[in-house]
């Protein structure tokens, strides 16, 4: 986000701590207000563990259809104009990063 001029965060305030108190308490410069979504709110490391998990055929039929359907929901809610996702290169880029 930084790299497309969205936020202009000092270097020294780019570690996890720091962003998640930025961001959590909405104190990042930039123009936009910013919601995070979590798409499988499941305990995994990565999302493709979820289909191993619980087979794909009930991840296809169940979970896949619930996490969309509570996507779209909470889109039309807050009335989102836009929308970035971060692809799993992005997911995995910090997988040992600290988090809370």
């Amino acid at each position: 986000m930084r790299n497309a001029g969205w936020f202009s965060i000092p270097e020294a305030k780019r570690n996890p701590e720091d962003l998640l108190d930025m961001f959590l308490r909405v104190k990042y410069p930039g123009p936009f207000e910013l919601y995070f979504y979590c798409y499988y709110a499941f305990p995994t490391r990565y999302p493709d563990h979820i289909p191993r998990i619980f087979g794909k055929r009930f991840f296809s039929q169940i979970i896949e259809p619930e996490a969309n359907a509570e996507f779209r929901k909470t889109v039309q809610e807050i009335a989102v104009e836009a929308i970035v996702v971060f692809n799993k290169k992005i997911f995995n880029l910090e997988p040992t990063a600290k988090t809370p």
